[in-house]
């Protein structure tokens, strides 16, 4: 009878033990494709966040070296003075293939003069404190490229709810943006029209094309410092004509097309640039936060792999041992009819690849939608903990800080930015692949082969005759 005919039958024949390996394969093959399901949803997610999730690089003076050059004359006050940023060398650094886009900002402080800024607190005597009290005369007049390349508004903490945001066309216009409080408490609306005072004392009429939403609330601030609410944002060219500051900025911020690349553009733009006046500044926060949970369910998945493949092997060797002591007759028969020892051994690793395929089919129907959901669970689990992580200390740090209100809306956004990706990733749904699929077969095979060379060392290197008289 030759060795197909055989394993066939013998599948047949023995259904109770063909039952008995098929669960025993179907279980072991299930686990190892969670496994595979789980590191291939950790590598999908991964990408997804590597070109996503927002990296910035930010531009601005170098505040350590500009406070250690402090002269102080006997008699006179020590002065701080940070050169500003020239927009030509920015634009030379944006031209970098991993630049996305740049945005330039400059920022003064002005007065209302046709309305008034926001004052509410949420407590009557928040304005009274120490005997001190809050700076709410004055309004911050932030100079962008464009609204829509700010963290704050990239990453969803700020969002326009009426009219549009600044683009880089109203850089010599007087468009401005206003939070809606503000716009609410002086009934302005798109289109209206308000006056400011700058520092030059010289009144100033600027045109609203847009609201937006965003910002901390006033009761979050710490003493002292401006409401959020009071920010408004104008073309970059107008703030510098305000400033006399034409073709200089406070700060640019770069977006990158992929966070991985953060350290190597700074260090790349870093070559252009005076590292005793200026610093290059990297935000991959949420890049960073995201990375590490996910690459512990990458981690996690591997170990998986590698305890269901180490314990299928060992499981399914000690089955096939015993396997071989209950058909030791009918080995010992074959052994005396001058079968060769391996063809032995290779029709008891047939019979259970046999039933390997099929246990297979039923892994993968039922393995897919396991996978799924557990490896859905892991990341949210482990990307919520890391981003409360994150957000805990990014609140601290702005409170211990005092932090500007720019900083406020920089953190506001990153904040939002993990939160988004959370959300993204909760969709993620990862189909079974063909690589898969063969990467599932090839571990089924190696444990099944390695559990035939194992389990039947011991009973086909015995003589014909001691099977016979055991």
């Amino acid at each position: 009878m030759s060795l197909r005919k055989r394993v066939f039958l013998n599948v047949k024949i023995n259904k109770g033990r063909s039952v008995g390996l098929f669960l025993v394969l179907s279980m072991i093959l299930l686990f190892i494709l969670v496994g595979l399901i789980l590191e291939q949803t950790a590598k999908e997610a991964i990408q997804r966040v590597k070109s996503s999730a927002n990296a910035t690089v930010t531009l601005t003076a170098n505040r350590e070296q500009a406070f250690r050059n402090i002269t102080k004359p006997k008699g006179t006050q020590q002065q701080l003075t940070l050169p500003a940023v020239r927009i030509a060398v920015a634009k030379k650094i944006a031209a970098a293939t991993a630049v996305k886009s740049y945005n330039v900002s400059s920022m003064t402080t002005v007065k209302a003069v046709s309305f008034s800024a926001v004052t509410e607190t949420a407590d009557a005597n928040a304005t009274h404190v120490s005997g001190r009290k809050q700076n709410t005369e004055n309004l911050s007049l932030l100079g962008v490229t464009r609204t829509t390349s700010l963290i704050a508004f990239s990453s969803g903490g700020s969002k326009i709810t009426q009219g549009r945001a600044l683009r880089a066309s109203d850089g010599r216009t007087r468009n401005i943006i206003i939070e809606e409080q503000l716009a609410k408490k002086n009934k302005l609306k798109v289109g209206s029209k308000i006056s400011i005072k700058s520092s030059s004392q010289k009144n100033i009429s600027l045109k609203v094309v847009g609201i937006y939403q965003g910002g901390a609330p006033a009761s979050s601030l710490a003493l002292g410092q401006m409401n959020t609410s009071n920010t408004i944002y104008a073309g970059v060219e107008t703030v510098n004509q305000l400033k006399n500051t034409n073709g200089m900025a406070d700060s640019v911020t770069f977006s990158l097309k992929n966070a991985v690349v953060a350290k190597k553009f700074v260090k790349m733009a870093s070559l252009q640039l005076d590292s005793s006046q200026y610093v290059l500044a990297a935000d991959d926060s949420v890049y960073r936060a995201l990375l590490t949970p996910l690459n512990n369910v990458r981690t996690f998945a591997k170990g998986l792999l590698l305890v269901s493949v180490s314990l299928g092997t060992i499981i399914l060797t000690i089955i096939v041992a015993a396997i071989m002591s209950k058909r030791r007759a009918e080995i010992g028969i074959l052994l005396s009819l001058g079968e060769k020892r391996m063809k032995i051994a290779a029709q008891v690793g047939s019979e259970l690849l046999l039933i390997g395929l099929v246990a297979s089919v039923m892994a993968v129907s039922g393995g897919t939608t396991l996978g799924n959901l557990i490896s859905k669970q892991l990341i949210q689990q482990n990307s919520a903990n890391a981003s409360s992580l994150t957000i805990g200390t990014a609140q601290n740090q702005q409170a211990e800080n005092n932090a500007t209100t720019e900083e406020v809306s920089a953190q506001t956004g990153t904040q939002q930015g993990i939160l988004r990706q959370n959300q993204q990733l909760k969709t993620l749904t990862v189909h079974l692949s063909w690589n898969t699929y063969g990467k599932l077969i090839v571990l089924g095979s190696l444990i099944i082969v390695l559990a035939v060379l194992i389990g039947t060392a011991h009973i086909l290197f015995l003589e014909p005759y001691r099977f016979m008289s055991r």
